[in-house]
């Protein structure tokens, strides 16, 4: 005997959007993941370009009678024309692909200071390198990371 009522295939309106809200859930989830893991990406090779700019002041320490730039003005200038922006592969934030050493109060550019404090960048100016002169022979260089820290490095 034959059933009155036909069966449907297929599946309902709540099974459909129950598959779907947890498809994104795991979408949102590597895609979080993989965002952080390209922020850390991102710090590591901020630090590593800062670790070559410390040489770069270092070379223009040995160069200029082991005196590092003191402040604002022509020896700064000196130090990111020909120090930073003159090398072969000018220092980028890997986020944006801004240079480093255009000598700009800008936060995205390095700035350079002969205040007291290296005004090392927050983490709103994550691409900002920071330069203060602790004495005639050493300074330090800040980068602001996208962890919402600096990174100091100094050079003797």
């Amino acid at each position: 005997m034959k059933s009155l009522i036909k069966k449907q295939e297929g599946f309902t309106l709540i099974e459909i959007v129950l598959v779907l809200a947890i498809a994104a859930l795991i979408i949102l989830m590597v895609f979080l993941a993989l965002s952080g893991a390209n922020k850390a990406r991102r710090d590591t090779q901020r630090k590593q370009a800062l670790s070559a700019m410390v040489a770069q002041l270092e070379n223009y320490a040995s160069n200029n009678n082991g005196d590092v730039p003191t402040g604002a003005g022509q020896a700064n200038n000196k130090f990111a024309a020909t120090y930073l922006l003159g090398t072969d592969n000018n220092y980028k934030d890997p986020l944006n692909g801004f240079v480093y050493g255009t000598n700009s109060t800008s936060a995205t550019n390095i700035v350079i200071t002969g205040g007291s404090n290296p005004a090392a960048p927050t983490s709103t100016e994550a691409a900002g390198v920071s330069y203060k002169a602790n004495s005639a022979v050493s300074g330090t260089l800040c980068i602001g990371l996208e962890a919402g820290a600096a990174f100091c490095q100094t050079a003797n």
